[in-house]
C-alpha cells in the first residue's frame, strides 16, 4: 500500500470501508500508520515508532491524544472526537503524506514532525473556529513576504522554524540573535502609514532591545499574488523536505488550508517593507501606565505627505536584514 498515492479520496475510502473494531495498516516505513474504528465508530489514527522516545502531546476538543509503550515501541493514538469525518479524513490524509516525506529522516526527527503536524492541526481547528479573516490573510501574507525578503538575502532556510514564529509567536514575529527581533504589521491602505498594536507586550522590548517594527505595505490587485500562491512558492524553493514539512506546520497553525479554504483569496502587490526602532514609535507596554493590564491600539507611522511622524525613528530594511543574517 506505501506505494500507492495517498490523495484525500482514497483516504476517504479507506475511512468508509472500515468497520467497527477493524484496523487498516496504511504504511509501514519509516514508522507504522494504521487507521482504526472503535466500537463507536469513532476514527483512530496510531502512530508505531520502533523506539522509545518521550513524546507528548495535548488533547484537544476535537482531538484526542495519548501515549504508550507497547512491545518497547512508542505508539501516538489520535481519536476523533468532532462529527465531521470529513475533517479528520482531510488530517489523516495529511498526516499520511508527512510520513512518506519523513523517508530517509531518523526516527526521532519523523516523531518530532508528526507532534508538529498534529499540534499545527490543534492550532488550524483553534484558528477556524474564528475564521481565516481578511486581516489574517493579510497578515499571514505579510509575514511571508517578510521571509521572503531575508532568504533572497541569504537567510539559512533550516532556521525557519526558530526564525518565524507563525502563530506561535508569544510577543514577536521573528526571532533573530544579539537581541534582535522584528514585529510585522500589514498596511493594506495608502499613506498614512497607520498600524494597529494588539497587545502590551508587541512593542516590548524588554528581552529583544533590538525590536524593529515592519509595516508591509500591500496593495489590493486583480493581477497579484494570493496568500496561496506565496505558500507555493516557499514551499518549492526549500531544499529539503524536513524543511518544506516544517514550513507547512507553520502556515497550517496560521489558521490556512486551501483544502479547506470557502471564499476567493485576495491578491496583492507588496509595495514596500518599511521598518521603524520600536524603542522610538509611540507605544504601551507592560509598566508604563499603572494599573494598565491590557490594551490594543492603533499609533501613525507615516502621515500623508509622506514624512515619517516624530519621534519615530525609520530604519533602513536591508540593513536590517544583513544584520539579520549574522
Amino acid at each position: 500500500m506505501t506505494s500507492r498515492k495517498f490523495d484525500l479520496e482514497l483516504i476517504r475510502t479507506f475511512w468508509e470501508d472500515l468497520g467497527e473494531g477493524e484496523v487498516f495498516p496504511v504504511k509501514s516505513s519509516p514508522f507504522r500508520v494504521v487507521f482504526a474504528r472503535g466500537e463507536s465508530r469513532e476514527m483512530r489514527i496510531l502512530f508505531e515508532f520502533g523506539d522509545l522516545w518521550p513524546l507528548k502531546v495535548t488533547s484537544t476538543e476535537g482531538f484526542e491524544c495519548q501515549t504508550r509503550v507497547e512491545d518497547q515501541s512508542t505508539v501516538l493514538e489520535v481519536t476523533n472526537r468532532i462529527e465531521d469525518e470529513s475533517f479528520f479524513s482531510l488530517f489523516s490524509s495529511d498526516l499520511v503524506a508527512l510520513a512518506s516525506d519523513c523517508d530517509g529522516l531518523t526516527p526521532i526527527q519523523c516523531a518530532e514532525m508528526v507532534v508538529k503536524r498534529i499540534e499545527a492541526w490543534q492550532r488550524f481547528m483553534k484558528a477556524s473556529a474564528v475564521g481565516f479573516s481578511k486581516a489574517r490573510e493579510a497578515k499571514l501574507f505579510a509575514e511571508l513576504t517578510v521571509l521572503q525578503h531575508w532568504l533572497d538575502a541569504g537567510g539559512d532556510e533550516t532556521l525557519i522554524d526558530e526564525i518565524w514564529q507563525g502563530e506561535l509567536a508569544d510577543r514577536h514575529d521573528f526571532y533573530f540573535r544579539e537581541g534582535r527581533a522584528w514585529e510585522v504589521k500589514a498596511v493594506t491602505k495608502p499613506d498614512p502609514i497607520q498600524v494597529r498594536i494588539e497587545s502590551l507586550e508587541e512593542l516590548d522590548t524588554t528581552h529583544y532591545p533590538r525590536l524593529s517594527l515592519l509595516a508591509v505595505q500591500l496593495e489590493p490587485a486583480d493581477v497579484g499574488d494570493t496568500v496561496a500562491d506565496l505558500v507555493e512558492r516557499l514551499t518549492h524553493r526549500f531544499k529539503t523536505v524536513e524543511t518544506q514539512a516544517k514550513f507547512k506546520s507553520k502556515v497550517l497553525g496560521y489558521g490556512f488550508n486551501p483544502e479547506r479554504q470557502t471564499r476567493t483569496l485576495q491578491s496583492f502587490l507588496a509595495l514596500s517593507v518599511r521598518a521603524f526602532d520600536a524603542n522610538t514609535v509611540p507605544r504601551l507596554v507592560p509598566h508604563t501606565v499603572p494599573g494598565i493590564v491590557s490594551a490594543k491600539y492603533e499609533i501613525l507611522l507615516v502621515d500623508g505627505w509622506h514624512r515619517v511622524v516624530p519621534p519615530s525613528r525609520e530604519q533602513d530594511f536591508e540593513e536590517l536584514l544583513n544584520n539579520a543574517l549574522s
